[in-house]
C-alpha cells in the first residue's frame, strides 16, 4: 500500500472514497492482491491514504458492490473470486415496460398458510429463526413493562403512537443517515401496514406504482388491494434497482409513486450503492415522485457497518421511510413506524382511520429493549451467524444445482 493517490485520481469530480476505492481496483488488477487473499484493513487503508475511517469505510462498500471485495466473519476482507457462474455485472434489458393489474393475492395466501408450521423451514416467507431471536431478553423487557405499568397499556396508543418507542427509533436513526425526530415518526402494526399507510397517503385507485422486480410479493398485494397498477423496473441482486430504466419509464409513463426495498432487498438480496440512492432521491423529488422505502433488512449488514437509507439523502420530505422489528427482534410483535415526509399527516390520518391505534404493551416492551443495550449485542451475533447461513446456502446451490446456475451473495440480511 501507498501514502497517495493515483494521478488519475486528479483533477476529476470524484469524491475521495472513489478515488481511495479506484486505488484499490489497481492494486488487485495488477495482482498485488490475487484471489482469495487478505486486502489491507480499515486501519491501515485509512492510515497509508491519510483518510478518515469513515472514508475507507465507504471505499470498501464500494469496492464491494464493485464485486471486488468481500468481508468474512471476524477475519476481514479479501479480493473476491468471482467463479463463471456468479453474476457480478447488470443485465441490458429491451422489454418495454407497462403499468399492469396486480393479481397476486390468491396465490400468495396459500403461501403464507403454512408460515405458522414450524416443522417447516420457510423458503417462501421472509420469515426469521426463531432459535436466533433475543426472546429471553423480551420477555424481560415485557415483564418489566408489565409490572411498571400504571394503566398505559390498558389504553388507546392515538397515532403517531408510542412516545417511548418513537423517542428509541430517533436515537437510532444517526445510524442509518438520518436524524429524525420522535415527532417524524409514525408507529404501525409491522412495516407490512407502514407500506399500506404511505401508498393510501400517496396515490387513488387507478394510479401506477413503479417498483423493482423481482419484488417482494406482500407489497404487490397491498398494490393489488388498493386498485393500483404496477410496473416492474428490473433490478440486479447486487446493485439493486436499475436506474437507467426507471428514469426511461418515468419520461414514458405517468408515476404516482415508487417503492424499493434499498438494503437487502426481499427477495434478491441486493443493496442499492450509497451514491446510487442519492440518484434515485434526486430523480424522483425531480419528477416530484414520492419514493416509499423499505427497510426492514438495514440493521442486518453481515461485516460493513450498517449502510445508509436513500431517506439520508431527501432534502424535501419526498421519501417515506418504512421500517420494523419484525426481522431482528420478533415478527409476533408486529411493531413497524414510518417516517412520512412531508406526507406525515395524511399517513397519520390513514392510521387513525385503518386501526386507530396500535398494541400498547408490545411497542413499550420493544422501546425497553432498545433502551439498553442488549439489542446491539444481539445485532452483531444475528448479522454473524446469517453471514455464515447466506455463506453456506451459496456453497450448498453450487454444489447439487445443475451447472450454469448463476448465484447471488448478499451482504446483508437471511434472504
Amino acid at each position: 500500500m501507498h501514502n497517495s493517490f493515483p494521478d488519475s485520481g486528479t483533477g476529476t469530480n470524484k469524491k475521495l472514497y472513489e478515488i481511495v476505492a479506484d486505488s484499490i481496483v489497481t492494486l488487485i488488477d495488477q495482482g498485488v492482491y490475487a484471489a482469495g487473499q487478505r486486502v489491507p484493513s480499515l486501519r491501515r487503508v485509512t492510515r497509508d491514504y491519510g483518510v478518515s475511517l469513515s472514508t475507507s469505510m465507504e471505499a470498501f462498500r464500494l469496492l464491494e458492490d464493485w464485486g471486488k471485495i468481500e468481508g468474512r466473519p471476524q477475519s476481514g476482507f479479501y479480493v473476491k473470486n468471482v467463479p463463471h457462474n456468479v453474476d457480478p455485472t447488470p443485465q441490458k434489458y429491451s422489454r418495454e415496460l407497462m403499468p399492469t393489474n396486480v393479481n397476486i393475492n390468491t396465490l400468495a395466501l396459500r403461501l403464507l398458510a403454512d408460515v405458522g408450521d414450524r416443522r417447516s423451514v420457510q423458503f417462501g416467507s421472509a420469515v426469521p429463526d426463531p432459535a436466533i431471536l433475543p426472546l429471553a431478553k423480551l420477555r424481560s423487557a415485557l415483564s418489566s413493562v408489565i409490572r411498571e405499568d400504571d394503566g398505559d397499556i390498558a389504553s388507546y396508543d392515538m397515532a403517531p403512537g408510542c412516545l417511548p418507542l418513537r423517542i428509541q427509533i430517533a436515537k437510532r436513526s444517526l445510524k442509518c443517515g438520518c436524524a429524525f425526530s420522535p415527532q417524524d415518526i409514525v408507529t404501525t402494526n409491522g412495516a407490512q401496514e407502514a407500506v399500506s399507510l404511505c401508498l393510501r397517503a400517496v396515490c387513488v385507485p387507478g394510479d401506477t406504482v413503479a417498483v423493482e422486480s423481482p419484488m417482494f410479493y406482500g407489497i404487490l398485494q397491498i398494490i393489488e388491494v388498493h386498485g393500483l397498477n404496477a410496473i416492474e423496473v428490473p433490478s440486479h441482486p447486487r446493485y439493486g434497482i436499475d436506474l437507467m430504466v426507471l428514469a426511461q419509464v418515468i419520461q414514458k409513463h405517468q408515476i404516482a409513486a415508487c417503492i424499493a426495498i434499498t438494503n437487502f432487498s426481499n427477495p434478491s438480496g441486493g443493496c442499492v450503492p450509497t451514491e446510487s440512492k442519492r440518484q434515485l432521491v434526486d430523480l424522483l423529488s425531480g419528477h416530484d415522485i414520492p419514493l416509499i422505502e423499505d427497510d426492514v433488512y438495514g440493521d442486518l449488514a453481515h461485516n460493513t457497518e450498517r449502510p445508509l437509507v436513500a431517506k439520508a439523502f431527501d432534502t424535501c420530505g419526498n421519501v417515506l421511510l418504512c421500517s420494523s422489528f419484525s426481522k431482528t427482534i420478533a415478527p409476533g410483535l408486529r411493531v413497524g413506524w414510518c417516517v412520512p415526509g412531508k406526507y406525515l399527516d395524511e399517513v397519520v390520518r390513514q392510521k387513525v382511520v385503518a386501526n386507530l391505534s396500535g398494541p400498547m404493551i408490545t411497542q413499550l416492551g420493544v422501546a425497553a429493549f432498545l433502551s439498553s443495550s442488549g439489542y446491539d449485542k444481539h445485532l452483531r451475533s444475528t448479522r454473524r451467524i446469517y453471514a455464515e447461513r447466506v455463506h453456506a446456502m451459496a456453497a450448498h446451490l453450487l454444489t447439487c444445482f445443475p451447472p450454469g446456475t448463476k448465484v447471488s451473495r448478499p451482504s446483508g440480511g437471511y434472504i
